[in-house]
């Protein structure tokens, strides 16, 4: 069990919609029913009506709902919260970046950036497949920052 498949299923009971979800989710639709496919295995019971446009939940999703959401509240709550307690105590900077840049750039530099004084920690960040997804863990809070390349032609989005 993820606590990503929470997250997928609050968003596709808000979107009504698995292609709206995977939009707002920042992942192919495929993924997310996949996703949901593996919750609903886990939990043993289909938590959508799929035959029905706009999606409807089941009556087990509709029983599903205010838990998930509890859920994913309490675990981002409590994230946070441990995540405020350990920055309180020590000076770590967490760094995403796409994976070109970890193997070519940011080796050396860290390299030169450990030599100043008050760096305690520095620490490169689980590799992220898409930008969004980068964009996501400074969103969050995941990391600190992130470095990535830029081009004029070339749209963020």
């Amino acid at each position: 069990m993820e606590l990503k498949w929470f997250e997928d299923f609050l968003s596709v009971a808000r979107c009504y919609s698995f292609t709206r979800a995977a939009d707002e989710r920042h992942i192919t639709q495929s993924a997310l029913s996949r996703r949901i496919r593996q919750l609903e295995e886990w939990l043993g019971v289909p938590l959508f009506d799929r035959k029905t446009y706009p999606v409807t939940l089941t009556p087990e999703g509709q029983t599903f709902l205010a838990t998930a959401s509890e859920t994913v509240f309490s675990m981002s709550h409590l994230r946070n919260d441990l995540h405020q307690r350990y920055s309180s105590r020590t000076a770590v900077l967490r760094f995403a970046m796409l994976n070109t840049l970890s193997l070519t750039f940011f080796p050396d530099w860290i390299q030169r950036l450990n030599l100043q004084p008050n760096l305690s920690y520095i620490r490169l960040c689980n590799q992220k497949p898409t930008f969004a997804e980068h964009i996501s863990t400074l969103h969050s809070g995941e990391t600190d920052f992130l470095l990535t390349y830029a081009h004029d032609a070339v749209s963020l989005i």
